[in-house]
């Protein structure tokens, strides 16, 4: 479970939004590990997105050049397929990028208060 999983975890458990939640866990330090922490995350996860791109766009030239022999149900499997990481890689990303607009608010807040 990344630490944004986490996160969103323990604020449901403690029934806090995530701002509250973050605003009475992390402090000074803490704050800025976790939004660092978060942030290469983020980029680890745009990494494999970008590998995913690569490896789909590999798969639909695949695809197009099997095309005339290759079974429509089975084009269609493979595409699905490819559309569901797509969209789990898209929920983790917003996810990410959620939890990252928050911990910066945060701790803007920090820095102003």
């Amino acid at each position: 479970m990344s630490i944004v999983e986490e996160i969103y975890s323990a604020a449901d458990r403690r029934g806090l939004s995530l701002t509250d939640y973050i605003r009475h866990t992390y402090k000074g330090n803490q704050l800025t590990a976790l939004e660092l922490n978060i942030k290469m995350q983020l980029e680890s996860l745009r990494a494999d997105i970008s590998d995913f791109m690569a490896e789909a766009e590999s798969d639909y030239q695949a695809i197009d050049a099997n095309l005339l022999c290759a079974d429509k149900e089975k084009l269609d499997l493979m595409q699905e397929r490819i559309r569901e990481n797509l969209k789990r890689k898209r929920e983790q990303l917003e996810s990410m990028n959620l939890a990252n607009v928050s911990i910066l608010r945060m701790s803007e807040c920090s820095a102003e208060g």
